[in-house]
């Protein structure tokens, strides 16, 4: 044992005090035997022995007192570092057991606070990934309850920004699909892969995967369910059937009217000049009708192609010039059908534009207009500055279009009347050059219209 021991001068001190009485009270106890005084004695026996328990009692508190304050700060302390609380610091320079204590306890603080600020950094790191991927992610236990879920995942499934750790799965998540994919999951040995439907604030399209997740020494926690949301890339997708179809349907139905005129004249309708004139002013009707819609495709890709390059150059222009020009273009086929196209735009009027672009796109419009109109009916053709933005619009008096179909007129061949659209000539194209080259300006394209009006 040490010299400072605090047992070591605890019992030197008690020893050399219980040695002190004991000699004492022999010395008063012989004097009771050797005939002196009863009564005296007694009285200095009782007063010794109260003196006595005094005095060990003083002596047991100035001995035990600082021990106990010690030892209270040493368990104030250890609770604050169970608290997570590693800044408070034991005094441990006296060289006691109670020194050697606190020495230890700060050790251990120490080495606690550094592992705490390193897990602290680590989950601040993982916290981050996951917050900033762009896939949802959650993590699940065995149990079916979350262990966590990142920002992308909330977003995708509409949960609220509320701790959901330890909840059930079934209490957050409505979607009967994806609680399926999740039960498959927990269950399986290797990864599950799907794709997902979500119904409910829109139709959604999920690519899932998961994956086990492990613990220490290969024990199973659960799954880690990872989710990309494809809804853009399927509707592109469709949009890309839907384009390729409506291409092959457009372009067929020329050709196939070519190749079939041509046949009938080649089997002898050659030698009836009448027949054979009227079938030759078919095939190049057809045949016009053909270039017009590749012309349309090729322009269409060309306004897409430099848009997204930025090789569309945007100048200081008249916007009054480029509206007369257009009215000038869409003038013959104006006449023929006696209506009249009327400009309304201040010749002072000025914005950035890509003049040829912006002529194509009001000749589309005007067009359209003289296509769907009455003979002796009228088209404006107007421009207005905005707050913020340049408004060129085109009204016409003609049938109207029908609200149902104000979300689609601006998609690639799609049509109102297809029947009377392809009888007018009409591609299906124009309107959507219209809506790019309206993008590739900065721009939105709108319509406002009903049945009649």
């Amino acid at each position: 044992m040490r010299k400072g021991s605090i047992l070591i001068r605890w019992a030197k001190g008690y020893l050399l005090c219980a040695a002190f009485l004991l000699v004492v009270y022999i010395g008063l106890t012989s004097r009771i035997y050797s005939g002196d005084d009863p009564d005296l004695l007694r009285r200095n026996i009782e007063w010794f022995g109260l003196v006595a328990i005094l005095f060990m009692g003083a002596l047991a508190w100035v001995l035990w007192f600082p021990l106990a304050r010690r030892l209270e700060r040493v368990s104030d302390t250890v609770k604050a570092f169970a608290q997570g609380d590693f800044t408070s610091r034991l005094p441990a320079d006296g060289g006691t057991e109670v020194d050697d204590l606190s020495a230890d306890l700060n050790w251990m603080a120490q080495q606690l606070h550094c592992r705490a600020i390193v897990e602290l950094e680590r989950k601040q790191q993982q916290e981050a990934v996951l917050a900033s991927m762009m896939e949802g992610v959650m993590a699940i236990d065995s149990d079916g309850c979350f262990i966590s879920m990142n920002r992308s995942a909330r977003e995708i499934l509409h949960v609220a920004q509320e701790s959901i750790e330890g909840r059930l799965v079934s209490e957050v998540i409505r979607q009967d699909d994806l609680m399926q994919f999740i039960r498959r999951a927990l269950a399986a040995d290797t990864p599950v892969h799907a794709d997902l439907v979500l119904r409910g604030n829109g139709e959604r399209h999920l690519e899932v995967v998961s994956s086990t997740l492990t613990g220490g020494e290969g024990r199973r926690l659960g799954a880690l369910i990872v989710m990309n949301e494809v809804t853009h890339m399927r509707r592109l997708e469709g949009m890309r059937r839907d384009f390729v179809a409506n291409v092959s349907h457009e372009l067929r139905t020329p050709i196939t009217s070519i190749k079939g005129f041509m046949e009938t004249l080649l089997d002898g309708a050659m030698e009836k000049p009448d027949e054979a004139r009227r079938f030759l002013e078919i095939i190049a009707k057809q045949a016009d009708r053909l270039d017009a819609i590749i012309e349309d495709l090729l322009s269409l890709s060309r306004v897409e192609q430099e848009s997204e390059r930025g090789d569309i150059a945007l100048q200081e222009g008249r916007v009054a010039n480029v509206l007369t020009a257009a009215a000038q273009t869409a003038h013959p086929k104006a006449q023929a059908q006696k209506i009249a196209v009327e400009v309304l735009c201040p010749d002072a009027f000025t914005a950035r534009i890509n003049a040829p672009l912006l002529e194509q796109a009001v000749v589309n419009l005007v067009d359209n207009a003289i296509k769907y109109s009455d003979p002796g009916g009228r088209v404006k053709v107007m421009a207005q500055q905005t707050d913020d933005a340049v408004l060129i619009k085109v009204v016409d008096e003609g049938y109207g279009i029908p609200s149902s179909h104000h979300a689609r007129i601006f998609e690639r061949f799609y049509r109102v009347d297809k029947s009377r659209s392809r009888r007018l000539g009409g591609t299906g194209l124009g309107l959507s050059i219209v809506k790019h080259i309206a993008q590739a300006h900065g721009g939105t394209v709108s319509v406002q219209s009903a049945p009649g009006k």
